[in-house]
């Protein structure tokens, strides 16, 4: 077998890149400055978590609570939006496509006249703009892990 074999079976299977809508089911405060959010998707009975800051989490409650008006400024989440109508661009979705132990990584995905666009952002930031502007989450299934209700997860903060 060629070196060359050996590379390709080290690769991901294509269908562990398949996307997947999560929602959020639980925040938890996990040090000081750190929350753990779960996000679950109810068909696989699977989840991911993220860790964020308390800023972007409470961005993410803010955004949760459906309540408007609760500053004179907008956030740079509403801007984002904003801008975007602006442009003739929407945000389509949020996709959360790296995560290992503290760190998590996530795209926007917009979508403009020439198709679609992606934007690499922090998932914490990623989540907020997400619960604001009422934009679909994904994730990729190779991503999800069972998670049984009442069991503590871990996450290394590092």
């Amino acid at each position: 077998m060629a070196k060359q074999d050996l590379e390709y079976n080290k690769l991901e299977k294509t269908e562990n890149f398949k996307l997947v809508e999560v929602t959020i089911k639980d925040i938890s405060q996990v040090s000081v400055e750190a929350w753990a959010i779960e996000l679950h998707n109810k068909d696989l009975g699977k989840s991911i978590h993220i860790i964020a800051d308390i800023g972007q989490t409470t961005s993410v409650l803010f955004g949760l609570s459906k309540t408007s008006n609760l500053s004179l400024s907008p956030s740079i989440y509403q801007f984002t939006k904003t801008l975007c109508n602006y442009n003739n661009s929407k945000v389509k979705s949020i996709i959360i496509d790296y995560v290992d132990g503290s760190i998590s990584k996530s795209k926007l995905e917009i979508e403009n006249k020439n198709g679609l666009v992606y934007f690499d952002v922090s998932s914490g930031d990623a989540l907020a703009l997400a619960t604001i502007n009422e934009i679909p989450i994904y994730t990729m299934v190779n991503l999800l892990k069972e998670n049984e209700d009442g069991d503590e997860i871990e996450i290394d903060l590092e």
